[in-house]
């Protein structure tokens, strides 16, 4: 109220390597800090850490994929969400849940994508594979509405996936993402009532974007 508060911080150091004309390496490391009832006191994190291999190469568009800690395609913000200045406003949309951030966040796996570029527009398409980071106390509160539980949660095999519009050079961008994720407790104590329990979350999310020369609409 009265001052400048440093409570809220990010910052990010990336590297990228492009070692052949369709081999290329990138890696980020991440410092947040955005409250301890947010799980993010103030740590530094792998953000994104991957190898980028593109299968082909057309006139309109490329298919590749991707192996490592992959950014999720889920909605039109999450892949640049610590990115200040692709946000429609200081903070994003609410969908974009601070408490589950962890795990929509990234994943430990591959990514095949494909982009085409058409008359009527560019298409995108990303299907992501492989285990989330489930292991957050915020998320197993929010699924475990009980304090006594001393497990925690992990990740099987899960998927992301998305296909994108874009018309007029991003005048009007349009997204469909649908996420599978599956998580097994880890009991922690014998006789734990939760023990054996799996947690299945489906979700899917339609997303649209105006940008015009005077004001964004999402």
């Amino acid at each position: 109220k009265d001052s400048v508060s440093a409570d809220s911080t990010e910052m990010g150091l990336n590297v990228s390597y492009q070692a052949l004309n369709n081999l290329s390496f990138a890696v980020q490391g991440l410092y947040r800090r955005a409250g301890a009832n947010t799980g993010d006191a103030g740590e530094v994190t792998l953000d994104f850490g991957f190898v980028d291999l593109n299968l082909l190469n057309l006139q309109g568009g490329r298919i590749g994929i991707r192996g490592g800690r992959i950014k999720n395609p889920w909605g039109l913000y999450n892949e640049t969400r610590d990115v200040a200045f692709t946000h429609p406003t200081i903070l994003l949309p609410l969908v974009y849940f601070e408490r589950s951030r962890t795990l929509l966040l990234a994943l430990d796996g591959g990514q095949l994508y494909a982009d085409y570029n058409s008359s009527i527009g560019d298409f995108s398409f990303k299907f992501n594979y492989g285990w989330m980071n489930a292991d957050d106390k915020e998320l197993l509160t929010a699924i475990i509405n009980d304090p006594t539980a001393s497990g925690h949660l992990e990740s099987d095999a899960s998927f992301i996936t998305q296909l994108s519009y874009e018309i007029m050079g991003g005048e009007y961008v349009f997204a469909l993402s649908y996420a599978n994720l599956d998580m097994a407790y880890q009991a922690k104590n014998v006789g734990d009532p939760y023990a054996q329990m799996n947690a299945h979350i489906k979700s899917f999310m339609v997303s649209g974007q105006y940008n015009g020369e005077n004001f964004r609409f999402v």
